[in-house]
């Protein structure tokens, strides 16, 4: 029969040894995060253009159609936002720094 300092050393090693097998899993999860977070940057900055030379506030739109453009901008900011808020956890999870962004929240700023 084991006694209660057994038992919790049985149950310790056994952690241990579940931690030593994920090492590997956790680094692939790792640079896999880095590739996201790398490829939503690409994104957020491509956004941005693209919301400064045909946003919402382009000049050439009619009230109307700004309107419905600003709809659909709020739509993919919010998108965004999810994405943004996953990577940041991810991110924390893997011990990486976490992301600014500020191509997204230059976004956020100008369609809020």
């Amino acid at each position: 029969v084991m006694d209660l300092a057994d038992e919790w050393n049985s149950v310790y090693l056994a952690s241990k040894t579940k931690d030593l097998r994920l090492v590997d899993v956790k680094e692939k999860f790792r640079e896999v995060t880095k590739e996201q977070v790398a490829r939503f940057g690409k994104e957020a900055t491509s956004q941005q253009r693209r919301l400064q030379e045909c946003g919402p506030g382009s000049s050439s739109l009619t009230l109307d159609a700004g309107l419905e453009l600003l709809n659909s901008w709020l739509s993919k900011v919010d998108e965004m936002r999810r994405i943004k808020i996953d990577l940041s956890n991810s991110e924390e999870l893997f011990g990486l720094n976490v992301s600014t962004y500020p191509e997204f929240n230059f976004i956020e700023e100008e369609v809020n």
